[in-house]
């Protein structure tokens, strides 16, 4: 069984997204623009996915209720945007032949590797909104 914590962050139209590997300890993270909060935290679940290995029981530890919600309690989701982010997750899911397990974690609350993704999606997030403002000229 695999463990892996994800979060996704996101202000104004700029987010970033983060998971860490239990085992490994290593953060992977990602930014894009334009973006929600909701989507990043979806994005982070399903770049963990893709790097896990194939045939593998793997365990979400999120701080996102509406994730789990859209992906383990198969809410409805009503935006276009979020409905893809599901599909494409549960493909992958088919896809790499995972069993996968969605624990919420209560977000601020001293468990390590949520706070480290929290940070580190945080971080992605400023980083691609300085990159970008930069290129345009911007200063924020």
């Amino acid at each position: 069984m695999i463990n892996v914590y994800t979060d996704g962050s996101a202000s104004g139209e700029f987010g970033g997204w983060c998971y860490i590997f239990e085992w490994e300890g290593i953060a992977h993270c990602g930014a894009e623009n334009p973006t929600t909060n909701n989507r990043m935290e979806l994005t982070a679940a399903y770049e963990a996915l893709k790097a896990a290995p194939d045939n593998e029981t793997v365990v979400v530890h999120t701080d996102s209720k509406l994730a789990i919600g859209w992906m383990a309690k198969r809410w409805r989701a009503n935006q276009d945007e979020i409905a893809g982010m599901r599909r494409a997750i549960y493909d992958l899911i088919v896809h790499k032949h995972l069993i996968v397990r969605y624990v919420f974690v209560r977000g601020h609350t001293g468990v390590a590797l949520n706070v480290a993704c929290d940070q580190a999606a945080r971080i992605a997030m400023l980083e691609h909104k300085a990159y970008m403002c930069s290129m345009c000229g911007t200063i924020e």
